[in-house]
């Protein structure tokens, strides 16, 4: 009775840590998945639902580590019983030594089983590898069989075409003799027909000097010639035909010697072939030999083995009652585990929940600002292309020529990104990782129109003369902005003067303009146009593609030839560090481009200076670019005379 309540008591022990472990190991399972799920996800956008996740995994620690420490508590009390049983168990001595004793007689006895067992599986498992190396030897030896066999017939093959060939030698030789046979005859007769033709030929000469008449001399004479042609192509076939004949025999004993050749090559291989195959045939019958010795062995193995089984039968009778108990045990942890999984689930359902609230805040960070842009100027162009300055149309003013300029402060304010980018710190990072993509972008585009500049030798003084002032006076500011924010702050109020005084010191200048230009002739006029259209071509060829977000200013001076000033931004995310100087630059230098492209579309031609600034407000950097430009005077004269009825 005490041993039967001590071996429940350790089976209860064995199963509370089994349960451990599988609890641990669940655990584990889940803190893994847990931390997959967070390196799949990316960390700028996952602080927040890292964070309450963190706090569930937490939690779920605390309440695993308190069931960890019930299954510790129950698992000290059962030592507590089974050390009481060990005490109760004292004081039956002499029973406890006899039980002991039968019990490391028949762990001795069913270790020695277990040796035989694994013994004779042992020796079944090398039997059943021997005999798989058999059939293994069995297989390659017929495959080198139907080898040597195939061999053995290409080997038939070719002595049978040897033969042939031999034969067909014998054949030619024979035929060769009786070739040479007629060739004499043919040459006896034809020695004997040249002998006829040489007495006719003497005959003939002696009726030639015997003639009587010039007619019959001459008839003589022509069989003469003939005579003469006939002999020399007998002579020339018969040369011929001695050279066709010696040419035959010369074929006929190299092809003998070939072959000779040949058949004893063969007959070689053929006897290396033979000597293989035997010793190959030997080698396969000690393997089968070998074979029948190890299947008498495998034979005597297996009928050990059903003796060894017939006991373990027994045993197994035992362990099936253990079997049960150990099922109902795994059905309690099959329930703990469903109940871990419920747990898991409902996580899940709060991580999608979490993910879902991100993907709509990201959404919402995601949309551009344009209804608080809208409010300052609200009839903007509806259907104009992203990425070209927006032109506005003419708005009564006091000054019917231009119209004052708006401060660059409530520009920069009313920026197109909105105040969703400054609660997210996150989506900034990735919006300073995209604008240091955009400046890398820039700087490539900006090497490549040097590269296209040295190159361009043939371009017209004119065009390189633009550059070179652009590419000047775009280093300068972004020099004046990093050295001195003084210089930047002067231009923005001399510009934001020039737009409160109104027109009329721009209409002065442009009429100034008028008067130098009329000295200058209508073809120097035209070829200067040309010139400039052709470098503002080439500009927005190689420009990279900016946003401006709107064009403020702009009203029918422009199309008149009055000069005008025109103010243009593009804003990014505020950061820390500064706008690096080259940025500005390339920014500046992408609105100018933009501008000519879109003037040069209406047919105008214009001459800009350049001015920008790097303005920080409200958790947004805003790059404003003011761009003073005059009209082509022929522009204008032409839509004058448009405009004219």
């Amino acid at each position: 009775m005490h041993k039967e309540r001590h071996e429940k008591q350790l089976e209860e022990i064995r199963r509370l840590d089994h349960g451990r472990l599988q609890l641990e190991e669940e655990i584990k399972t889940l803190k893994d998945a847990i931390k997959r799920r967070e390196e799949e996800r990316m960390p700028e956008q996952e602080n927040r639902l890292r964070t309450q996740a963190q706090e569930r995994l937490e939690n779920e620690r605390k309440n695993f580590e308190g069931r960890l420490q019930q299954v510790e508590n129950e698992k000290q009390e059962l030592q507590n019983a089974a050390n009481q049983a060990e005490q109760d168990r004292a004081s039956w001595g002499e029973i406890q030594r006899r039980f002991e004793e039968e019990k490391k007689n028949f762990e001795e006895r069913l270790q020695q089983v277990e040796n035989e067992k694994q013994q004779l599986q042992n020796a079944a498992n090398q039997a059943e590898q021997d005999r798989a190396s058999l059939g293994e030897i069995q297989r390659r030896f017929e495959e080198e069989k139907k080898n040597f066999e195939e061999r053995l017939q290409r080997v038939e093959n070719e002595k049978q075409q040897l033969q042939n060939a031999a034969n067909q030698a014998e054949q030619d030789r024979a035929s060769l003799g009786e070739i040479q046979r007629r060739f004499e005859e043919e040459k006896k007769n034809f020695e004997e027909r040249l002998q006829r033709v040489e007495n006719e030929k003497q005959q003939l000469q002696i009726v030639a000097n015997k003639g009587t008449s010039e007619a019959q001399s001459e008839q003589l004479l022509q069989q003469n010639k003939d005579l003469e042609r006939r002999v020399q192509e007998l002579q020339t076939d018969k040369t011929a035909t001695i050279e066709k004949l010696e040419t035959a025999i010369d074929e006929l004993k190299r092809d003998r010697e070939r072959i000779e050749v040949e058949r004893a090559k063969l007959e070689t291989k053929l006897g290396k072939e033979l000597s293989l195959l035997t010793t190959r045939d030997k080698q396969l019958d000690e393997s089968r030999n070998q074979l029948k010795e190890k299947e008498i062995q495998l034979e005597d193995s297996e009928r050990q083995l059903k003796e060894t089984r017939a006991q373990l039968a027994e045993r197994g009778e035992a362990i099936a009652q253990e079997r049960n108990d150990l099922n109902q045990k795994i059905q309690d942890m099959l329930r703990e585990k469903a109940e871990l999984q419920l747990e898991k689930e409902e996580l899940r359902k709060e991580r999608e929940q979490l993910s879902q609230e991100w993907e709509i805040c990201q959404a919402e960070a995601s949309k551009p600002a344009g209804d608080e842009r809208l409010t300052r100027e609200e009839k903007t162009v509806p259907n104009a292309q992203e990425g070209n300055p927006v032109l506005l149309p003419p708005q009564p003013t006091e000054n019917p020529v231009t119209r004052s300029t708006p401060d660059g402060s409530s520009n920069v304010k009313n920026n197109m990104l909105g105040a969703n980018y400054r609660a997210k710190d996150t989506i900034l990072q990735k919006l300073g990782r995209l604008a240091d993509r955009e400046r890398e972008k820039h700087d490539q585009a900006r090497e490549k129109r040097q590269r296209i500049d040295g190159k361009g030798n043939d371009k017209p003084k004119k065009s390189q003369q633009a550059d070179t002032e652009v590419n000047d006076q775009s280093k300068t500011g972004a020099a004046d902005e990093v050295n001195d924010e003084a210089k930047s702050q002067q231009t923005d109020a001399e510009v934001n003067d020039q737009s409160k005084t109104g027109g009329a010191g721009l209409l002065q200048s442009t009429r100034s303009k008028g008067k130098t230009g009329a000295a200058t002739s209508t073809k120097e006029q035209r070829r200067g146009t040309k010139e400039r259209r052709r470098a503002t071509q080439i500009k927005a060829q190689d420009a990279v593609a900016a946003k401006p977000s709107e064009a403020i200013g702009m009203t029918e001076a422009a199309d008149l030839g009055v000069p005008i000033t025109f103010i243009f931004e593009d804003s990014v995310p505020a950061r820390e560090e500064l706008i690096p100087a080259a940025q500005v630059e390339a920014k500046a230098r992408q609105l100018k481009a933009k501008t000519y492209e879109l003037f040069d579309k209406k047919g105008l031609t214009l001459n800009a200076k350049t001015c920008y600034e790097d303005v920080i407000a409200d958790g947004t950097r805003t790059i404003v670019v003011r761009l003073k430009m005059d009209a082509d005077e022929d522009a204008a004269v032409r839509k004058r005379k448009v405009q004219e009825p």
